[in-house]
């Protein structure tokens, strides 16, 4: 027969047990807890993230590109804004030095007054009459702004604002006395971009197809800023801007490159350099930084 003082201590290592059981049970919860709610966080960030800086092996593309364009600048361009979109990552870095706000299209506008025709058309179930193709290819090829007033009071400004809404450009406006000086964002503008060149849900084939091949054959004298630099396997669309204005000159570049696996959109917008040559440069300063970047990955 066992004694007392044995049946005392089995209960109480049984106890003890019981104890130990529930606290290694609780830990192991709360370390499930916490690495679900880890993994849970890192989504949540990366999410959230991910449209400004992708991190590939070990690198922060943010970082890098932007360190890129800060060198290439060297501090002589008092408002540059910048955004591209690398389509290989899937990545959109944004960088902006002097003015926070919005910056002047110029004749960049004239790829969203050609977009918001074509949008109208489709929505329609029109197509582009004789006419309206021969200013379209004026307005993008040619840079005409005799071509582009006719299109704008076609479409009326008004519809411009639509589009750009339903494109989800929020901070691009119209400006009602003058189209050039309809004000935008880098970012917005890449949005517009990437609509066009990578199978957007807005516009039908057709008409990115339209555009494309326009601001594929802009005029000579006026392929810089995204085309600069570039190797001799490249391709690109674009289309400038360059307007003398209050305090200096605005100078813009925005389009597409694809050079074998390199495959992005940029906006380049500026304002308030002393010429327009000036400003040339620094837009085609960047354009060529972007593209070594892009192509040494």
């Amino acid at each position: 027969m066992q004694s007392r003082t044995y049946k005392y201590k089995k209960r109480q290592r049984q106890k003890r047990l019981r104890r130990l059981g529930v606290l290694l049970i609780a830990l192991a919860l709360g370390a499930v807890v916490v690495v679900v709610g880890i993994h849970v966080a890192n989504k949540t960030v990366k999410s959230e993230a991910l449209s400004q800086v992708d991190v590939l092996n070990g690198i922060d593309e943010q970082t890098e590109l932007k360190a890129d364009w800060e060198k290439a600048l060297n501090g002589n361009a008092p408002n540059v804004a910048i955004a591209a979109y690398d389509h290989k990552t899937k990545t959109t870095i944004v960088y902006s030095t002097g003015m926070s706000d919005n910056y002047y299209m110029a004749s960049t506008v004239k790829v969203s007054v050609l977009a918001n025709l074509l949008y109208q058309q489709n929505n329609n179930d029109q197509e582009l009459s004789t006419e309206q193709d021969e200013l379209a290819t004026n307005m993008i090829e040619n840079s005409d702004n005799d071509a582009t007033t006719t299109l704008v009071n076609d479409e009326t400004l008004s519809s411009l604002d639509t589009f750009w809404s339903t494109v989800g450009m929020d901070d691009t406006h119209t400006d009602t006395d003058s189209w050039g000086l309809s004000q935008t964002t880098a970012a917005d503008q890449v949005k517009l971009l990437n609509e066009i060149f990578y199978d957007g849900n807005v516009l039908p084939s057709t008409s990115r197809n339209y555009i494309k091949k326009l601001m594929g054959n802009v005029n000579e004298s006026q392929s810089w800023g995204i085309s600069n630099g570039l190797g001799d396997n490249a391709t690109y669309e674009l289309k400038n801007g360059w307007l003398e204005y209050d305090k200096g000159w605005i100078v813009n570049s925005i389009g597409h490159v694809k050079d074998g696996d390199t495959n992005y959109t940029l906006a380049i917008y500026t304002y308030g350099s002393d010429s327009e040559d000036e400003g040339i440069d620094e837009v085609n300063d960047i354009a060529e930084a972007t593209y070594k970047y892009l192509t040494a990955e």
